[in-house]
């Protein structure tokens, strides 16, 4: 009930001649507090706090973990004679600068959820017979404003970041003849100076903040054992070639995360960032007096898809690396394609120089082409008589494509003579005997792990990538369930497990939740788990 909350309206007026782009609550423009209100004895009617679980293109994500935005919406009593929630909100002013933040506490003085409004959103119904008016506000979530302001900025250059490092002894790396400096800036800093605002702060799952930056990519063999296996530092992309692609903040985490299979979410003014696969909802059991009412639901039962697909970039080489002709092209990720290796790379490892080298056995993939209705890729093998290969076709009804990051055509290229490395965005002139290349957004991370440099290549060949990657797999049981609680439920990072009522027993998971202040209601959409 509304007696178990406060509802406080802050309304804040930027600096004059503030660009309208930057009238936003994460902008860090000058901005002063005005005045703020307690707006509970102006209500009419207040809709409920809509939590709506992300259910996007294909191109992003498709079932993600966390509520993309939220928003709520108010119905406001004013007396002409008073006149004063019109003058509050400015109704008759001719300025954009004026913003207002909603925040709705328990009694406990914590805060269940957050949000602005919009000038646009602020209509006034007058009624002259009855001297009266009405005035209706919308507000949006926190999530919302974040992804609408940092769309619109630009990453910063390399040298504008505070807390990066020159890496002049990189374990395992061996620099050769490169003429260019390396630079590193640990992942959790790199976000901080990113999004830099007083307003919020960000927590990242702590072994995801071991992870470093790097700012140009590399590739070359490591200081020894370089006629084993695998024995290449490969990082195919680095900050530098994304900052040049123009990419916007808010963008980069997103592909970042995808790449990587983190997600992120505001909650209590802190950014969180996690893996999917260590990210568990406390889990919030409902007993059937609780229970207002429920609907049970027969659907189909299907599983929403059975691929996941990301592409990892496009390698371009001379006839005299080794792997040129066939073995160029666009490289990707998948999981349970068939047959489907983990190397994006035909060659097996570098030789003492600088050439590219080729074991039997030595399995990679590459993207073929696609059609309305299918997605194909070729599977090569490497055996005595040269290689072999196989086409394979996947459904993309049933392909879940991840964006990643594509950086178009900028690359990095190495040579296999010197092994001398540059810019290029120009495959068609390289030399006979270098190769060029570009990757996902996850390739510009790697850390240390024990004596030996861990890159992205590594990290996917993981059983903790693997997990995340499981995680947006979503099996769609013959039931769903619509159900009304006579309570609220303050927080939408929870699981639900429901005692009492043999119909519905067991754990369920919420694709959209509905507070409701005011009736001391919550609805629930949930699907059956497992």
């Amino acid at each position: 009930m509304l007696t178990e909350y406060k509802i406080l309206l802050e309304k804040w007026i930027f600096s004059s001649g503030t660009p309208l782009s930057e009238i936003n609550f994460f902008s860090g423009q000058n901005k002063e507090l005005v005045k703020t209100i307690d707006l509970k004895p102006y209500i009419m009617d207040i809709g409920p706090i809509n939590n709506s679980f992300e259910k996007s293109s294909k191109s992003e994500t498709y079932y993600s973990t966390f509520p993309i935005c939220s928003n709520i919406s108010f119905t406001l009593k004013g007396i002409k004679n008073q006149d004063y929630l019109k003058s509050f909100f400015g109704i008759t002013q001719n300025t954009w600068f004026y913003q207002y933040i909603v925040n709705i506490a328990n009694n406990n003085g914590k805060s269940i959820w957050k949000g602005i409004i919009y000038q646009e959103t602020i209509e006034e119904e007058f009624h002259p017979s009855e001297d009266s008016e009405v005035i209706k506000i919308t507000a949006i979530s926190l999530t919302k404003e974040f992804k609408e302001y940092y769309k619109t900025k630009y990453l910063s250059p390399w040298d504008s970041i505070d807390g990066w490092q020159k890496e002049s002894n990189l374990k395992d790396f061996s620099f050769n003849s490169i003429n260019i400096s390396y630079y590193k800036i640990p992942v959790s800093l790199l976000l901080s100076n990113m999004f830099n605002n007083s307003l919020f702060r960000i927590e990242m799952q702590a072994d995801l903040s071991q992870f470093f930056v790097i700012n140009f990519p590399y590739f070359g063999h490591k200081k020894s054992g370089s006629e084993l296996s695998n024995n290449e530092i490969f990082l195919k992309m680095g900050y530098h070639r994304i900052y040049d692609s123009y990419e916007n903040k808010f963008d980069f985490l997103l592909k970042l995360c995808n790449a990587m299979g983190w997600i992120f979410f505001f909650e209590h003014n802190i950014l969180y960032i996690k893996d999917k696969c260590y990210f568990n909802p406390q889990q919030y059991t409902i007993y059937s007096p609780q229970i207002e009412k429920y609907t049970l639901k027969k659907q189909k039962e299907e599983i929403s898809f059975k691929n996941i697909i990301f592409l990892d970039g496009k390698i371009f080489a001379g006839k005299y690396t080794g792997c040129g002709g066939m073995y160029q092209g666009e490289r990707f990720y998948g999981k349970t394609c068939k047959n489907y290796s983990l190397n994006n790379k035909p060659w097996s490892r570098l030789s003492q120089g600088h050439s590219l080298k080729f074991d039997v056995g030595y399995r990679w993939q590459r993207y073929e082409f696609e059609s309305n209705d299918t997605w194909s890729y070729r599977l090569f093998e490497w055996i005595p008589q040269g290689h072999g290969s196989e086409l394979y076709h996947l459904s993309k009804e049933e392909t879940l494509f991840l964006n990643v990051g594509d950086i178009g055509n900028l690359y990095w290229g190495y040579s296999t003579n010197d092994g001398h490395q540059f810019f290029t965005s120009n495959p068609s002139g390289m030399q006979e005997d270098e190769l060029c290349y570009n990757g996902n957004y996850g390739n510009v991370l790697f850390r240390y792990n024990s004596n030996y440099l861990y890159t992205y290549i590594d990290y996917a060949k993981s059983l903790q990538f693997s997990r995340n990657m499981d995680q947006y797999y979503q099996s769609f049981p013959a039931r769903s369930l619509s159900l009304t609680l006579n309570k609220i439920i303050e927080s939408p990072f929870i699981s639900i497990r429901i005692i009492g009522i043999p119909d519905i027993l067991g754990d369920w998971a919420i694709k959209e939740i509905k507070t409701d202040l005011l009736k001391n209601k919550t609805q629930l959409e949930l699907t059956k788990i497992n």
